[in-house]
């Protein structure tokens, strides 16, 4: 489940790049051309998608999650070359040669609880300094009494339109005024004296914070920067917004002012940013600007050319961000991923033949069987899967290999309808097909892997090869994120279907012949991968097959 999420995230985060590049690099001519709000309302529409999955697009048939694995062999001496493989899938043994084994590497997982861990961290730090600021706050202010100060202070209300109660307090400890409370909002002011216009700008400044609701678009993008703390534009969006908020501010007090009263204003705002800076507190409207931010909101407050709306800009954003949540990330499958380790080089790749012809051997394998059979007796299930997946490494390795993985048959005669290796020279299989997981949050249930994973030597970047004469009916090259990856499938008629996915890279498109032996493509670690690995299946109208059926000699 914890890898889902974060699966999902990730896929936000990517999608949302490309609608955050372009406010970023494009905010200087936001603020010359359109409203101070405007900016506001995208820095809001950025922060909600942030906060909202990526839902997954078109995908192909199967998506299983399975968890990841790694395999390292290491060679010792070799007295004779005997192979001998367990009925178990853990360990395999090569007499006087090598020893496989294979456990689990939870590196996904090991991903997801970091990316939570970081997200927990930057939530209770602002929590506890949000907390930990407004108890010394409050400790020191006092609900302001004076008459004069009360009656500006309800004046400006009735110009902003606002009928709630807000408490106005007075602290000692500030160098600025600021809004500050969610339920009980109120607003506090330095200990200094001001003159009754100068408290009509500070007052009516942060009543209009209050009016726009700016500390709740504080919170959502405080939310955004601590769900994708690992994202550096979204920090950098945070420092913007706040920015903006402050000359959308501006921009609604003055709002239909002169060039005097925008001076009054100005100097009213410069004679607090000009005292003793004050540290930045979460959740409130404070003055923390650096130099080159007062600079430009000084710039926007004298600024009285007439600007527009952003209307149908502010519209466009919505639709991006609308069509942005389909099918960047593969949420549905969980992680897949292997790697290898050899201290032998393995030899090169053997030459390959097949018939022109490929008949439907009738091994599809329904999900629902498999459930069946698992729920009537796990442990039987368990052994027995256990059994084919060390009969049909064995039946490889003596298939491809003279008595050991490190000597390749230079020649492989396959008999007729039989399918060759997809990946030559890597002929260790990291997950088996069928083999039983627990699916993600426990509860009992079960999920099947419906593929074969293969590794080798430096599996990276080897050269995976069609496994039968067909034509290439499905390529993905441009959303390598998905839990497949870069992948290819390729129909070999009758309905036979191979499906080649993780891959680095392909040779091949759509509609392409294809050869038995010839390369399409290489093994990566595209999609939901924690190592590079070829993610092969067999599928036999449209529902998987026993992949030893087509794949080994026929006994």
């Amino acid at each position: 489940m914890l890898e889902s999420v974060f699966c999902a995230v990730l896929g936000t985060s990517f999608s949302v790049t490309l609608l955050l590049v372009p406010i970023l690099l494009f905010s200087p001519l936001l603020q010359k051309y359109f409203q101070p709000k405007v900016s506001c309302f995208l820095w809001a529409i950025v922060a909600v998608r942030l906060l909202l999955p990526t839902i997954p697009g078109e995908q192909p048939q199967i998506s299983i999650p399975v968890p990841s694995y790694q395999i390292s062999l290491e060679q010792e001496e070799m007295p004779e070359p005997v192979v001998e493989i367990t009925s178990t899938p853990e360990v395999t043994k090569i007499h006087g040669e090598i020893q496989v084994q294979r456990k689990e590497i939870p590196f996904m997982e090991i991903l997801s609880w970091t990316w939570l861990g970081g997200a927990g961290l930057s939530l209770l730090a602002h929590a506890v300094l949000y907390q930990k600021t407004r108890r010394k706050i409050l400790r020191w202010s006092i609900q302001v009494q004076d008459e004069r100060t009360m009656e500006v202070f309800n004046h400006c209300k009735e110009e902003c339109g606002i009928k709630r109660e807000i408490s106005l307090y007075q602290c000692s400890i500030l160098s600025t005024p600021m809004l500050m409370g969610f339920w009980h909002p109120m607003i506090l002011l330095p200990e200094r004296k001001l003159d009754e216009m100068s408290l009509s700008y500070v007052l009516r400044h942060e009543l209009s914070h209050y009016r726009r609701k700016d500390l709740w678009l504080k919170l959502l993008i405080l939310l955004a920067q601590s769900v994708h703390w690992f994202h550096p534009l979204v920090w950098i969006m945070g420092k913007r917004a706040s920015a903006d908020i402050e000359k959308a501010c501006d921009d609604a007090v003055l709002r239909g002012s002169g060039m005097q009263a925008r001076g009054e204003y100005g100097t009213v705002i410069l004679s607090f940013l000009q005292g003793e800076k004050e540290k930045y507190l979460p959740l409130t409207t404070g003055f923390f600007e650096q130099k080159k931010q007062i600079i430009r909101r000084f710039e926007t407050i004298m600024d009285i050319r007439k600007k527009r709306k952003g209307i149908l800009l502010t519209a466009m954003a919505v639709v991006i961000a609308g069509m942005s949540m389909v099918g960047f990330v593969d949420v549905s499958a969980a992680k897949t991923g292997t790697s290898a380790t050899l201290k032998d080089a393995v030899q090169q790749r053997e030459s390959s033949s097949v018939s022109e012809s490929l008949v439907s051997k009738g091994a599809a394998v329904n999900i629902e069987d498999l459930e069946k059979l698992y729920q009537q007796d796990p442990e039987k299930y368990h052994e027995q899967m256990n059994q084919k997946f060390s009969d049909f490494q064995e039946g490889i390795l003596k298939q491809y290999t003279q008595g050991s993985v490190f000597q390749s048959k230079k020649n492989v005669k396959l008999e007729e309808g039989q399918m060759t290796w997809p990946v030559p020279d890597c002929y260790l299989i990291a997950v088996p097909f069928g083999m039983e997981f627990e699916t993600e949050g426990g509860a009992g249930g079960v999920t099947f892997h419906m593929g074969t994973d293969i590794v080798g030597k430096d599996t990276d970047g080897k050269s995976v090869v069609a496994a039968a004469n067909g034509k290439v009916v499905y390529v993905e090259e441009d959303n390598p994120a998905q839990a497949y990856g870069i992948h290819v499938i390729i129909d070999h008629g009758d309905g036979v279907k191979t499906l080649y996915g993780n891959l680095g890279s392909t040779d091949v498109k759509k509609g392409d012949t294809v050869k038995a032996g010839q390369k399409i493509g290489e093994v990566g670690t595209t999609g939901s991968s924690t190592g590079a690995h070829l993610h092969f299946e067999i599928r036999e109208n449209a529902t998987p097959a026993d992949p030893a059926a087509y794949l080994l000699p026929s006994k």
